[in-house]
């Protein structure tokens, strides 16, 4: 009963003073809502289990090959087939490949459908239930006279109305006809979160898989796996890579050094946001800790404008306890209020983090939100800040010096009052904080120019891009394929503003190619991992792409032509010092039996999947000599590229009706979203090392303006005896910029010791950057002296024959 007595004396007390109330709550609002906006992304993507059956059973299944550099690397399908033979320490092994686009030929026109192929027991395999109808069966891996789908539930509610009747219906695909045999439940998605529109059962040729040689050296695989009862990890993994040291020396031909391993699917699902996200929690913890310490300055100060009244308490018997819990009260009462404005910010926040294209590349994204777990977590922060910033009031005012206020009357005077040095001593950690915040956001921003800054070999301004898929049917020759593509392009170069257009079998920076080995003719050993893509004459003047030697893919390299083919400059560095035009190269191994190709032309390093990258080895071969239907097509343009959307898909569907424009977009967009990450990164600490700076020179002031008022008497006396107004000036600053040095040491001192947690986020600048250290205490150094110069003004200003007749 008496600590709701306290609780509504609190409430009242704190509606009396609203200025000190607002500010504190606002402080403590954007403190506890930076938080648990993060900590919701944080528990959906590194906490939460997966909603699977069982999660804990599951893993993912890698190979790896030192010679080709490839670490955790999909599967190749004749290996992944072994495995499932011979492995005993699974209950079941299950792959899927990777979403790709269909077209989907509806009554009302051809629509894109994002298409995922497993195998018959994938989704068995992770406990999915149908919605309506039925799942795969096992022998629909291997089916060939019939396709058949499972739809997720946005699909067969937004594109096929909801029916029941759409279980049964056979849908007319570029891939073939598929029978929609179920709908998965609503929340049913990938483990990264992601949502297939149609799972579709791989339907293998028997006859081919696990027999053919490309099987077994095209890797394209993700396989996931359920631990058989009582198997640990580590017995699973031995057993796994043993058989594929079996496999090694079964087929030397394509997996010497090729081994395999595994990894729990939750850990294999983070992959590398676990950082990155950490991170950001001890950022939004170091602004709550921030929040917290000015709103118990505030308190220490309000606590010695109220020390008289704690006086006359303890003086009429009031114990000390109940004095502190009094304080207490109140700082749980402005807690709970800081809380519920950071609930509304946080949600805010989460909505808008969501919608956004920063937080595309974060697995599970889609199930941030406020949950019962978030506002656990919402209520232990309440409480937390409330003992964390409560408890220094609570300590002075149950100090002795306070009795002293019975005969002061609670007047001012030239004493400083109770709990002025820990006042001090909180805005040095809050300067000390700030710093460390400031400087990784610099460190982040340094590096993010120097990522921009990176040479993406194209010239992205003024480029439209898009992708198609012809079907196989229909164009069933590389000459009808290439027709296609080359008589699109020549099309859109003849509209107004249209400067050239190209297509290829993969965009720079999407990682949307092949890859193989290598050979130069005249040596033994090989290239051991290059990409390769095919293009038509007009691509490289479509991106942008600079011709260093030699010529470019003409029309005329036709499949009855000379076999030719363009190489990259990190291509040509291996004939060390030899002028590769003109030199013959295949794709494959000395020993394999792949036509020559002519090297024609070298062309600059295209980034083949980020700007930080070791650009790879890249062949480029003309269409016509190499069939490609999934192909991007790039439009360079005079002006903005998105006023060209409507004329390219017009000129799409004059050129063949059937066929669907996917991913439009700008070039310059696809580069500017490999740096999605980075920028997020960077975006968020900056927000939050502003926002610190903001409540840390907040502090400085208050605690130097609160000692002026606490000083007046001293500074008059100063003033009358001769002092100056600029001495008086100089006194105040340098006791403020005292705290404040000693805040930015022990500032750098940490960003220092934490510096290895940020190394790995950095691109071409060191975690210990001299100049950012330099330029960030700088200017935190300037700002701080702002805020000490307008209470030493107000001290400089003060009237001493006014404050001697007042005293």
């Amino acid at each position: 009963m008496s600590l709701v007595q306290d609780t509504r004396f609190g409430i009242r007390s704190l509606v009396r003073s609203p200025g000190f109330a607002l500010t504190a709550i606002a402080a403590l609002g954007l403190g506890i809502g930076a938080n648990v906006a993060i900590f919701s992304v944080l528990d959906a993507v590194l906490l939460r289990p997966l909603p699977y059956e069982k999660p804990h059973e599951l893993v993912h299944l890698w190979e790896s090959n030192p010679t080709k550099g490839w670490v955790h690397a999909q599967a190749a399908p004749a290996n992944f087939l072994d495995w499932r033979e011979q492995c005993e320490s699974f209950q079941d092994i299950a792959a899927s490949g990777g979403i790709n686009n269909a077209t989907w030929f509806a009554s009302s026109g051809p629509e894109r459908v994002r298409v995922l192929a497993v195998t018959g027991n994938y989704l068995t395999l992770l406990g999915a239930k149908p919605y309506l109808g039925r799942l795969f069966v096992e022998q629909e891996t291997w089916q060939q006279d019939q396709l058949t789908a499972v739809a997720s539930y946005s699909f067969w509610r937004g594109r096929m109305g909801g029916s029941p009747d759409a279980v049964g219906r056979v849908l007319r695909t570029d891939q073939g006809l598929v029978k929609l045999v179920g709908v998965l439940p609503p929340d049913f998605r990938l483990p990264d979160g992601r949502e297939p529109q149609l799972w579709r059962a791989t339907n293998w040729d028997p006859n081919v898989f696990g027999k053919a040689v490309w099987t077994r050296r095209a890797h394209w695989l993700s396989p996931i796996a359920r631990l058989a009862p009582g198997v640990s990890l580590e017995q699973a993994r031995s057993e796994l890579e043993a058989v594929a040291a079996r496999l090694e020396q079964q087929y030397p031909e394509t997996n010497t050094l090729m081994g395999a391993g595994l990894t729990p699917l939750h850990q294999w699902t983070v992959a590398d946001a676990g950082r990155p996200l950490w991170i950001l929690m001890a950022a939004v913890g170091a602004l709550l800790a921030i929040a917290c310490a000015n709103v118990a300055n505030l308190l220490l100060a309000r606590s010695s404008a109220r020390a008289h009244e704690f006086a006359v308490r303890k003086a009429i018997g009031a114990g000390g306890w109940r004095v502190a819990r009094q304080s207490l009260a109140e700082s749980l009462v402005l807690s709970t209020a800081g809380a519920l404005v950071g609930l509304a910010l946080a949600k805010i926040g989460i909505a808008t983090l969501s919608a956004t294209a920063m937080a595309r590349g974060l697995p599970r994204i889609a199930e941030v939100g406020i949950d019962l777990r978030t506002l656990a977590f919402a209520v232990a922060v309440c409480m937390f800040s409330a003992v964390l910033f409560g408890m220094a009031p609570a300590w002075t005012a149950n100090r002795g010096e306070l009795a002293d206020s019975l005969h002061q009357g609670g007047r001012l005077g030239s004493a400083v009052g109770a709990g002025f040095g820990l006042r001090k001593v909180l805005v040095a950690a809050e300067v000390a904080l700030s710093l460390m915040l400031v400087i990784a956001a610099g460190l982040l921003f340094r590096s993010l120019l120097e990522l921009k800054s990176v040479d993406a070999g194209i010239n992205p301004e003024n480029v439209l891009t898009f992708n198609l898929s012809l079907p196989s049917g229909k164009y069933d020759t590389s000459t009808k394929v290439a027709d296609f593509y080359e008589g699109l392009s020549k099309r859109l170069e003849g509209l107004p503003g249209v400067v050239a257009a190209g297509a290829t079998r993969g965009l720079p920076l999407t990682a949307s190619t092949w890859s193989a080995d290598a050979t130069i003719e005249g040596r033994d050993e090989y290239i051991p991992e290059f990409r390769y893509r095919s293009v038509t004459p007009g691509y490289f003047a479509a991106v942008g792409t600079r011709l260093v030697a030699g010529r470019p893919i003409l029309e005329s390299d036709d499949a009855q032509g000379p076999r030719v083919a363009l190489i990259n400059e990190t291509f040509a560095r291996h004939f060390e010092g030899r002028d590769p035009i003109g030199a013959r190269i295949k794709v494959g191994k000395p020993q394999d039996q792949a036509p020559w190709l002519e090297v024609v032309g070298i062309v600059a390093d295209e980034k083949y999947q980020s700007l930080n990258e070791t650009t790879p080895p890249q062949i480029y071969r003309p269409l016509r000599q190499r069939l490609d239907r999934f192909m991007a097509v790039a439009v360079r343009v005079e002006g903005d590229p998105e006023d060209f959307a409507g004329v390219v898909r017009a000129e799409v569907a004059s050129a063949d009706p059937e066929l669907a424009v996917f991913d439009l977009s700008s070039m310059s967009r696809i580069v500017s979203e490999t740096l999605v990450r980075q920028r997020f990164m960077m975006l968020l600490v900056g927000l939050f090392a502003a926002t610190a700076l903001a409540l840390a020179a907040l502090g400085i002031y208050g605690v130097l303006a609160y000692s002026v008022s606490r000083r007046t008497r001293e500074f008059g006396i100063r003033l009358a005896l001769g002092a100056r107004g600029s001495d008086v000036t100089t006194m105040v600053v340098r006791q403020g910029m005292t705290v404040v040095a000693i805040g930015l040491a022990v500032g750098v001192v940490g960003a220092l010791a934490l510096s290895r947690l940020i190394a790995g986020l950095l691109f071409r600048t060191s975690a210990s950057d001299p100049v950012t250290y330099a330029f960030v205490g700088s200017f935190l150094a300037l700002v701080a002296l702002g805020a000490c110069c307008l209470p030493a003004m107000r001290a400089a200003r003060i009237d001493p024959q006014e404050t001697l007749r007042a005293d």
